[in-house]
């Protein structure tokens, strides 16, 4: 069945007269005993295959045991539009992740744009050829990549609550954890249409959008519950809104200093207090185990 869809996949590639992948498959021999080989069915037929190695010295380099390494990614005729490759990609994500490795990462023909365009849906990024690695058949002198360019794709799937995500640090917060691989829930106070924009900004795949007053309780504890709920649990909360302003003591009366340092106290100290309360492992279901999490400082006014 693997054979049947790869050599099937092969006839398609030369169809559109793209790299030849062959049909003899010699490595696949090894590697189903070795069981490298995966093959995914759809109502019991068969529907795609993929081979996930720990090693690729002759493309990538030496591993410093912080990949997987995916080959013959294919799916089998019928299964064009449906999803399934992006599947495949996903489960081989699962498999690497299972390893505690970090990076998914493959090679393939860079003359195809419609496989540039498969692997960077699911969030696999160009890389380009690994440093290092040895020249070989198929590479041009120098070690300049001839077709085989290589993705690369981050496989940590984290769920993370960042407060006051919605611009400035909290923003480029976001975006690191993204880039990482993690599913990111944007938390913001008043900016939806900024919140909105940074979510759909975001690289991957499973982010959302969050609302809450910090100086509300009741409102913290929603947020926190539908930042859970949205990502399936809660792995890291980073506690980065704040509030502040100028208030100089000699111009500002006092009915208004107290409100302002209440406000202050309510957003920058309470309400750290109160997501951290909520974000606990001893306070919500599933997978809530927010137990790292962080606190970034800010100026207070003065």
């Amino acid at each position: 069945m693997v054979l049947h869809i790869l050599r099937s996949a092969a006839a398609s590639r030369a169809d559109a007269s793209e790299i030849d992948w062959g049909a003899g498959f010699p490595d696949i021999e090894a590697d189903i005993p070795a069981g490298l080989v995966r093959l995914a069915r759809r109502n019991g037929q068969p529907a795609g295959t993929f081979v996930l190695r720990w090693s690729d010295e002759r493309i990538w380099g030496r591993d410093d045991n912080g990949a997987g390494y995916l080959h013959r990614l294919a799916i089998a005729p019928g299964e064009k539009g449906r999803g399934t490759g992006v599947a495949l990609i996903g489960a081989a994500e699962e498999a690497v992740r299972a390893r505690d490795r970090r990076w998914l990462r493959l090679d393939c023909n860079r003359d195809n744009p419609a496989a540039a365009r498969v692997l960077r849906g699911p969030g696999l990024c160009a890389r380009g050829r690994r440093a290092g690695a040895p020249d070989q058949p198929g590479r041009l002198p120098g070690g300049q990549p001839l077709s085989a360019p290589g993705y690369s794709h981050p496989v940590s799937n984290r769920a993370i609550l960042i407060t006051g995500a919605s611009r400035g640090i909290g923003r480029a917060i976001a975006g690191a954890f993204a880039a990482a691989g993690d599913r990111v829930a944007v938390h913001y106070g008043t900016s939806a249409a900024q919140a909105q924009e940074v979510a759909a900004g975001l690289a991957g795949t499973g982010h959302l959008v969050v609302q809450a007053d910090l100086a509300d309780p009741s409102a913290v504890r929603e947020m926190v519950d539908a930042a859970a709920a949205g990502l399936g649990g809660l792995d890291v909360v980073v506690n980065n809104a704040g509030t502040g302003g100028s208030h100089p003591i000699t111009e500002t009366p006092y009915e208004e200093w107290q409100a302002a340092w209440q406000h202050t106290l309510a957003v920058n100290l309470t309400g750290v207090a109160n997501v951290m309360w909520c974000a606990g492992p001893a306070h919500g279901g599933g997978r809530r185990r927010a137990d790292r999490q962080c606190v970034l400082a800010r100026r207070l006014p003065r």
